[in-house]
């Protein structure tokens, strides 16, 4: 009887191609599969608890959680471009969950908080957020949750530093 050499996807490998070593694999690859794990189970979940797509939830989360903002804040916390939460603040101020005001500091921005029913989605997001906590972090100690966050916060800044390099190199890619 042959060997089944049929692929498979949870396995990884073939034996033609053997699997690859944990190390093998680059960190920010790993930390993208995450990245894009957590985002389908959010939007997943804001979307069947809130009927509210990933971007709405992340605009009612970080303005409740951070208090009144600029759009260029609520963009730089939600690692997003201008552009797209701006589609997204739309769409939220037409659901009279956000309400946006001109900044009266800068005639060009504009202030954004949520509304009564704003606050009381954001105060049912919150609400859930400690079991979502406990359900990604299973299996670790408080220690070890501790220092994740600090990693992950250190990774997030380092992130927008090399953001932001990233794109004076575009920029620069396309003058010259």
């Amino acid at each position: 009887m042959a060997a089944n050499t049929k692929s498979n996807p949870r396995r990884g490998r073939t034996p033609e191609r053997p699997a690859a070593r944990a190390v093998d694999i680059s960190l920010g690859a790993k930390l993208m599969t995450l990245s894009n794990l957590m985002r389908r189970i959010m939007a997943m979940r804001f979307q069947r608890l809130f009927r509210l797509s990933l971007v709405e939830g992340w605009i009612v989360s970080h303005i409740g959680a951070g208090g009144p903002m600029s759009l260029d804040e609520l963009a730089y916390r939600c690692g997003l471009n201008k552009s797209q939460m701006s589609r997204g603040v739309t769409t939220m101020v037409k659901r009279a969950l956000v309400n946006r005001r001109r900044n009266p500091d800068n005639p060009n921005g504009v202030i954004l908080t949520l509304t009564p029913d704003g606050r009381k989605v954001y105060r049912e997001i919150s609400g859930l957020w400690p079991r979502y906590n406990r359900l990604l972090m299973a299996g670790l100690d408080e220690r070890e949750i501790a220092a994740f966050a600090g990693h992950v916060a250190a990774l997030i800044e380092n992130s927008r530093g090399n953001l932001m390099r990233e794109r004076k190199l575009s920029a620069a890619e396309e003058g010259g």
